[in-house]
This record gives structure tokens, C-alpha cells and sequence, in this order.
């Protein structure tokens, strides 16, 4: 062991960590985020104005931002600097469990307890896109795992359920047609891939990125229509809401 600290940070999920400016983001269950210094964990910085659970914080990768999501479906991100909060968004996932940001930090990807991934832009958070990518969570004791993960160069997605599927994107989606069969709505896309099994894994290195992405063709899936919404990605300046028929 190198180095330890307590008795700050309560019920952390996930870390963090930027290499280049040797920093290390905790979300805590106190509704707090914290920065510590990667060499001797001492706490740099405390962002308290968070309400709710914390489920996740991520600092970007040059190390001047820090987004974080919370259970009461907060997106918000902060200037590491000096802990300024920069912006928000109401996510409207019914909890935000997990979230990815690119390299570039062109796109913020979020994983909601309501079955759903959704797309930001980085810069305004304008929302980009809603896509279904499992089934709801009944509970929130149903937590591990609840995955998303964004390719470095923001051309791909991954997400992984609590039932143990997992599903790959390109961005853009782009939903090519949706229509309605008895209780369920057929939702085909370009750029997805059915579901796959997770093997007690819920990463991506980057070279299985690269070796995922040449299977990438048009697909179909089938979800329940009740309470699901839809957004058809073509170029639209506005995603515009497919009805159900």
C-alpha cells in the first residue's frame, strides 16, 4: 500500500483518475464530490453544492473538468479548478447510475435506472439522443452491473444491465425506422449490434474497440412500448419524437 485516507468519503462506487495532473474524483453517498491528490491522497477540493446520492464523477482527461451524476437524475459538470459548478441538466432516467465522457470531450453518455442510455453535448449539454439499451431496474438495490463506456474517439458506446446484456452503438445513432407489433415497438437502427453476454466483464480495451467495430451493421430490436419514448438521430438539428402508432 502506498497511501490511504478515510473519513471523508462515504460509500464511494467508482474512482477516477487523471494521470497528467496526478488526480484522483471520488462521488460519495454523502452527495458530495471529491478531488485528492493521486500521490498521498490528501483532499484538494470538496464540491458540496450536489444534492442527492452521487452515484458517479469523472474527470476528463486533461484534467480541468469533472462530471458527475446523481440518483436524483442530476448531469452536472465542474471546473476542477477551483469547483465552480459549470452546468446542468435534469437527465430524466429515473437516476442517473453511470456516465462516460470521450477524450475530447465532445459527448457525455449517461446510464439511467429507466432502461436507457442517453447522449449529451459536452460543451451546452444538449441532449443528442435516447436510445434502450435494457430492461428497467425494479429496484435500486439491483446496481452491479450498470454499465456505460465510450470509446476514446467518441465514435462508439458500450452499456451493460443488471441482467447481464450487453449492447454496442455507433455515435451517431441513427434510427432508421420504428413501428409497433401487438405490445411491442420494432425499433431498427444503423450502427447497433444485438445483444451480446457479458463474460464478468464490463470494459473495453482499446483494441477490442478496434475489433468491434467492423461488425457494426443494421439491426432490429423489440421492447415493450409502454412508457418508452423514442427519438429518430438524422441529422435533425432537435431529435424528433417517433409516436407510437
Amino acid at each position: 500500500m502506498i497511501a490511504q485516507s478515510r473519513g471523508l468519503d462515504v460509500g464511494s462506487h467508482r474512482l477516477s483518475v487523471c494521470h497528467s495532473e496526478r488526480r484522483v474524483v471520488s462521488a460519495s453517498e454523502n452527495g458530495r464530490v471529491y478531488i485528492w491528490n493521486l500521490d498521498d491522497l490528501s483532499l484538494e477540493r470538496t464540491m458540496t453544492n450536489q444534492v442527492g446520492f452521487a452515484a458517479f464523477a469523472v474527470i476528463s482527461e486533461d484534467g480541468k473538468s469533472i462530471y458527475s451524476g446523481s440518483f436524483n437524475d442530476d448531469l452536472r459538470v465542474y471546473a476542477t479548478a477551483d469547483g465552480s459548478e459549470i452546468r446542468k441538466v435534469k437527465a430524466k432516467q429515473t437516476g442517473v447510475r453511470e456516465l462516460a465522457v470521450d477524450r475530447e470531450q465532445t459527448i457525455v453518455l449517461t446510464r439511467g435506472y429507466d432502461g436507457t442510455a442517453k447522449g449529451w453535448a459536452a460543451r451546452d449539454f444538449r441532449h443528442l439522443f435516447t436510445v434502450p439499451v435494457g430492461k428497467p431496474a425494479v429496484t435500486f438495490s439491483q446496481k452491479e452491473p450498470y454499465r456505460i463506456q465510450v470509446s476514446p474517439d467518441g465514435s462508439l458506446f458500450a452499456t451493460a444491465g443488471w441482467d447481464g446484456e450487453g449492447r454496442l452503438f455507433t455515435i451517431p445513432l441513427t434510427v432508421t425506422s420504428a413501428r409497433r407489433e401487438g405490445q411491442e415497438m420494432k425499433l431498427e437502427w444503423c450502427g447497433g449490434r444485438p445483444p451480446f453476454r457479458l463474460q464478468q466483464r464490463s470494459s473495453l480495451s482499446a483494441g477490442e474497440w478496434e475489433n468491434v467495430s467492423e461488425d457494426l451493421t443494421s439491426r432490429r430490436l423489440s421492447i415493450p412500448v409502454t412508457g418508452t419514448r423514442f427519438y429518430r438521430i438524422a441529422g435533425q438539428p432537435t431529435p424528433e419524437p417517433i409516436s407510437n402508432p
